[in-house]
This record gives structure tokens, C-alpha cells and sequence, in this order.
């Protein structure tokens, strides 16, 4: 959940449930955006207040943070298929990113791997079936957890971004126990990924906060609280 001005932004998983991710009756599966102004408006009148949803087709968000109009946010495959997804606040259509019509994963019971049921294929495409495509997925998965951003010059967030994922996960491979920070740049309202370091911590990372001149994180294996260097 993030907060920016008056309103409050929030991932919402599926609730173990295929069909909620698809359907903008429920908000399961989506982003949200609440007004709270619109909040104190309703409250008498609604007695299930959901607001806008302004993202939807994601299985399990994690991390999730704002940057001037853009956002990014971590979400779980089933098996692999890890996600860094993003888009515009400011965007004129709802991006559906796919999930389960489309995902790098694959399905946890073998048989649904044989013959996937037809409300779940999990075609590997998001584009050519009209679903907007991950930013970057990850095989195998690396269980990304906290988000955050920044702007990296005077420009804001219109140029160029510096970001940062944890990761948990339980086995050492690639990228998992880890901070991953990546630099990103705007072309043509499209984010590019031009730059990656791996930070390996050796710990699940949960959390991370940032601050003017260091990356805060909390190693859960360990018990530990510790930084980077920015």
C-alpha cells in the first residue's frame, strides 16, 4: 500500500480463487486507487467502499511504489514467473496484466501442466492476447517482496528512475535472498531497463526502506537490520 496526496494505492492477490483476477466486479487481483476524500463522501451510503481499480490480471502483488505517474510493483508467479511490473497512473485504459490467461510460470499440480483448464492457460505471450507484458520475469522464481523508487535527476521520474527489489526465496539461486537495483529510463512512455546490480545479502528480504542516503533492509533469516550504501 502506498500513499500519495489524498489517495491510497493498494494490491490486492486472488485469493486462491482463477476467475477474480478477470472480473471488474471484485477487486481481487487488482490495484487499487481510494480516494479518501471520496471515502468520508460514502461512508454513509456504501457500506463496501472498494474504489478505482486501476490495474488488474495479477495473481500475488508484493511490493509496490510510486514514482511521479509511474508505478511498479513485484508480483509472485505459480512456479516461477515472478514479476517487476509497470504503468501509468495516467493511463486511459485499465492494464490488464494477464494472470491466468497469460504468465512465464507454470502450474503447481502436474496434470494442470498436461491439460491446463481453459479458464488458465497460461500462454507465455501476454501481448498477443492483448495483456500488457511484465517489465521483467524471472525463471527461476526469485519470491520479490518490497519496492521502492526514486527519481534520478532533476527531472523527476519522467527520465530516469533508480529502483530497488528484494527478494526471499529459500534456495541460493540467482537473485534470490537478495536486493536487486535496477536504472531505468523513459523512451517514448515506455520504461527500459538499462542497468542492473545484484547485491547478494544471503537472508530473505522482506522489507526495504529508502532514504536519502542509504537503503534500509531487514534480513528475516537472520534477524538482522542492515543498509547499503547509495
Amino acid at each position: 500500500m502506498m500513499k500519495k496526496k489524498n489517495k491510497i494505492y493498494l494490491s490486492v492477490g486472488m485469493l486462491n480463487n482463477y476467475l477474480l483476477p478477470q472480473d471488474v466486479n471484485n477487486s481481487y487481483g487488482k490495484i487499487l486507487e481510494i480516494n479518501l476524500s471520496d471515502i468520508l463522501k460514502t461512508q454513509k451510503k456504501e457500506k463496501n467502499f472498494r474504489g478505482k481499480i486501476i490495474a488488474m490480471g495479477i495473481r500475488n502483488p508484493q511490493g509496490l511504489s510510486i514514482c511521479d505517474q509511474n508505478i511498479f510493483f513485484s508480483s509472485h508467479g505459480p512456479v516461477d514467473g515472478d514479476e517487476l511490473n509497470h504503468f501509468f497512473i495516467s493511463d486511459q485504459q485499465i492494464p490488464n496484466f494477464g494472470w491466468p490467461i497469460a504468465s512465464y510460470g507454470k502450474h503447481y499440480d502436474e496434470s494442470y501442466r498436461i491439460k491446463p483448464p481453459n479458464y488458465a492457460p497460461l500462454h507465455k505471450s501476454h501481448k498477443d492476447f492483448g495483456f500488457k507484458e511484465p517489465l521483467i520475469h524471472y525463471t527461476p522464481s526469485i519470491a520479490p517482496s518490497k519496492v521502492e523508487t526514486e527519481k534520478s535527476n532533476t527531472l523527476g521520474c519522467k527520465d530516469k528512475i533508480n529502483l530497488w527489489m528484494a527478494t526471499m526465496g529459500y534456495k541460493n539461486t540467482p537473485y534470490q535472498k537478495s536486493i536487486l537495483e535496477y536504472k531505468i529510463i523513459n523512451e517514448n512512455n515506455e520504461p527500459k531497463i538499462v542497468q542492473k546490480r545484484v547485491y547478494n545479502i544471503n537472508g530473505r528480504v522482506r522489507d526495504i526502506a529508502n532514504t536519502k542516503n542509504f537503503l534500509w533492509f531487514f534480513d528475516e533469516t537472520n534477524g538482522q537490520l542492515g543498509y547499503l550504501v547509495k
